[in-house]
């Protein structure tokens, strides 16, 4: 089964109203903009001339073919225009400027509105001057020269003789990429996207769900824990012993979530930051023994100033028994006029990385805004691996290779002389900790746990999950396969264990020449 998701931008007017040339650029009808403006042709829309690579053998007469390709393709429009005025003439000229300026953008014309081409105004004629009356040309580029569907088709799979299928019907003239969608029903531990043309494979295949010796278990969640636990009465915190500690945090609903945030701050903060801080002793594991040495936190925060010169921090850190600091993650901003923080990594007591960034609402700019807020720590012996936008730093601390996390606190805090200018929203929505190598445990998450999803990019030729990149899950042979024009089937396979089956969409955007 398929259905079709309209991308096509808004734009004026009706369709059936214009000329069959008239055309829209970046969305709008230049037409509706400029009444004086009207198409009178356009060609380059036509056939496209194919480039051929090909080689000579001896004195064989002609020569051998490798293969064909087709270059870039210019889209000339011819128009005229006109106006009663100098001024006027003036001032539509001044518009076309403005409306055809914009960098490959969408290019539609009226006798097509369902497809567009990706394109780049390079070319004009030169208009006669003294008049107020022209006829002329303007040349678009396309450096790629197909034509797209302005929706995109999407196609579920379904059980066909046993096995997850999709039948992906591409009615365009090119092969296309294929992205997918897969949410986990169930826990399962490997994808397979199978086709004749290729094959793209994660995970591990022999994955088994309870049966391998070691496993990793999970111990910690936000809910259950952060959320509940009491707001710590030592008034210490654990990166900046010199700050205020006595306050309390909050449990808030942003965006109809639940947020772990700032609640007031401590009743003697001295000059330093003050607020509050939850502590949370990590449980025992399956076999009674307290204390991780290796392990994995999964965890999403916002970091957002809804004004210029707002301030605010918080942080995240796993200790030992004893409050050693075995790692860190501090978020913080202090710009009093403008919109950056900082992201800081931490282990033993000291900063191993910092960086900057924007803390507005552009995913661009923010890795901390509320859609994309992901983020990831690991510690496997003396080796911690952090997460920072899209790459994974890593540092080797000889001191901690021992050390066993046991507690965990989360610490928010604001300053002192600028209480009303905190931070719109700071905030941790989720957070897990996992123990790694547990032996003798029967049942564990697996690598993909249920209702998580993941996303599979065809023209990136990438996997993303959970919002991040998954390159280690790649498995060595991995092709990533195109639509080609007609009806392409593509089998799933998961996991024995992961019942009830995935939940898997492949997408399309249909291309012409």
């Amino acid at each position: 089964m398929y259905e079709f998701h309209d991308l096509m931008p808004a734009t004026k007017g009706e369709v059936k109203d214009r000329m069959a040339e008239s055309f829209s650029f970046n969305g709008v009808w230049i037409e509706d903009e400029i009444p004086q403006f009207v198409v009178t042709g356009t060609t380059g829309r036509e056939l496209m001339e194919a480039e051929l690579d090909t080689f000579e053998v001896g004195f064989s007469n002609g020569s051998k073919y490798r293969k064909k390709r087709y270059p870039e393709r210019k889209i000339t429009v011819h128009y005229m225009m006109g106006a009663q005025t100098d001024h006027d003439f003036r001032q539509a000229y001044n518009k076309l400027n403005a409306l055809l300026d914009p960098e490959q953008a969408q290019l539609i014309f009226a006798d097509e509105p369902d497809k567009y081409f990706v394109a780049t105004k390079t070319e004009n004629s030169t208009v006669e001057p003294g008049k107020n009356f022209v006829v002329g040309e303007i040349v678009f580029t396309c450096t790629d020269p197909l034509k797209y569907s302005t929706v995109t088709k999407s196609f579920t799979a379904t059980l066909i003789e046993g096995v997850l299928t999709a039948n992906i019907e591409n009615k365009g003239t090119a092969a296309v990429p294929i992205d997918y969608k897969i949410h986990m029903n169930h826990e399962n531990g490997y994808i397979g996207i199978v086709s004749e043309s290729g094959a793209m494979q994660y995970g591990k295949k022999e994955e088994a769900d309870g049966k391998i010796v070691e496993m990793n278990e999970r111990l910690l969640t936000m809910t259950n824990f952060f959320n509940k636990a009491d707001d710590g009465a030592s008034g210490v915190d654990y990166m900046h012993p010199n700050y205020d500690a006595t306050g309390t945090l909050a449990v808030v609903n942003w965006w109809d979530q639940q947020w772990l945030s700032f609640g007031s701050a401590g009743p003697n903060p001295g000059q330093a930051m003050t607020g509050g801080q939850r502590t949370v002793a990590v449980p025992a594991d399956s076999n009674g023994h307290v204390g991780a040495k290796n392990f994995y936190s999964y965890f999403f925060v916002v970091m957002w100033a809804g004004l210029m010169g707002q301030v605010g921090e918080f942080n995240i850190n796993w200790l030992t028994a004893d409050n050693k600091q075995i790692a860190g993650v501090n978020w913080y901003k202090q710009d009093l006029s403008g919109n950056t923080a900082h992201y800081e990594l931490w282990s033993d007591g000291k900063i191993l990385a910092t960086y900057s960034y924007e803390s507005s609402h552009e995913t661009n700019k923010n890795p901390w805004w509320r859609t994309n807020g992901h983020c990831d720590l690991r510690k496997v012996g003396r080796k911690l691996t952090f997460y920072w936008w899209a790459t994974y730093p890593s540092f080797e601390i000889p001191e901690i290779e021992n050390w066993e996390c046991a507690k965990i606190s989360m610490a928010f805090k604001c300053h002192p002389v600028y209480r009303n200018r905190l931070v719109t929203h700071m905030g941790i929505r989720s957070f897990i900790f996992d123990k790694l190598g547990v032996q003798h445990w029967k049942d564990v998450p697996n690598r993909y746990p249920g209702n998580a999803d993941m996303i599979v990019k065809g023209n990136e030729g990438k996997m993303y999950f959970r919002g991040m990149p998954r390159p280690q899950d790649e498995m060595t042979g991995t092709k990533y396969f195109l639509a080609k024009p007609g009806v392409n089937k593509v089998e799933f396979y998961h996991s024995s264990f992961s019942s009830p089956a995935p939940t898997i969409t492949a997408e399309i955007r249909e291309a012409w020449l």
